[in-house]
């Protein structure tokens, strides 16, 4: 008897499956965030990085959108979302002085921002463990603290003076290019070097809650996949007639 072959998967069923617009793009949204927090040290230090920054985070953006895109709804609300961010970013730097940087930091925020729920929900809908599930979780984890630098990037923009540098070169001491995504990190995972300190209550509270994000993400993510493995295997030994 030949060996029947799997029936192949159109796009609208694994839109309604929810495993986005095409198989592993959590996986290459993993990928793409990497890629972008490890180019960003060096934007600061080369003028000619800057594109390729600006060409990594459409990158993550096109990849994010992909990745939620399992509902149409989903994917149109997405694009529709992403597209200030996107465009915000390219016109700023064709004309620096026209476009704010005000506005493509509360976009980016805002898009982040639906990536992250939409991410959660699907590490929540999800049936069992599996890599999808996984590179979703650390991708949502890493999304927190790319968005918590917008936070802190757009307070220091809206007040000036709200960080307080207290180490490093003078280059560093202004919360714009890779700073507020170091300072975003640092306080998500409760390290708290102390080069940098909030010096407003505003600013303060905005560290106090990522903190407080960060560690509850952790807590309720790890509570959510030992249930998913363990009800999987439940399943399973109810399923083997031996």
């Amino acid at each position: 008897m030949a060996e029947r072959r799997p029936a192949r998967v159109s796009l609208r069923e694994r839109m309604r499956g929810g495993q986005g617009v095409v198989r592993f793009s959590t996986a290459y949204l993993l990928g793409a965030i990497l890629l972008f927090i490890g180019a960003a040290p060096f934007v600061d230090r080369y003028a000619a990085a800057t594109v390729l920054d600006e060409v990594v985070a459409t990158l993550v953006l096109a990849c994010a959108v992909i990745a939620v895109g399992a509902r149409r709804r989903t994917l149109i609300l997405s694009i529709v979302i992403a597209f200030p961010a996107l465009a915000g970013q390219w016109l700023h730097q064709a004309w620096p002085d026209a476009f704010p940087w005000e506005i493509v930091l509360s976009a980016s925020l805002l898009f982040t921002a639906f990536i992250i729920v939409c991410l959660f929900r699907f590490i929540f809908s999800a049936p069992r463990v599996d890599a999808e599930v996984l590179c979703a979780a650390v991708a949502g984890y890493l999304l927190i603290g790319i968005l918590w630098s917008y936070v802190f990037a757009l307070e220091e923009r809206c007040l000036p003076g709200s960080f307080a540098f207290n180490a490093g070169p003078d280059a560093s001491r202004a919360m714009q290019g890779f700073t507020p995504l170091y300072f975003s990190f640092v306080t998500l995972t409760t390290v708290g070097y102390g080069n940098i300190a909030p010096t407003n209550d505003v600013a303060r509270l905005l560290a106090i809650l990522e903190a407080i994000v960060g560690v509850f993400y952790l807590a309720i993510l790890i509570s959510r996949l030992v249930s998913l493995q363990t009800s999987a295997r439940t399943v399973d030994r109810s399923d083997d007639p031996r």
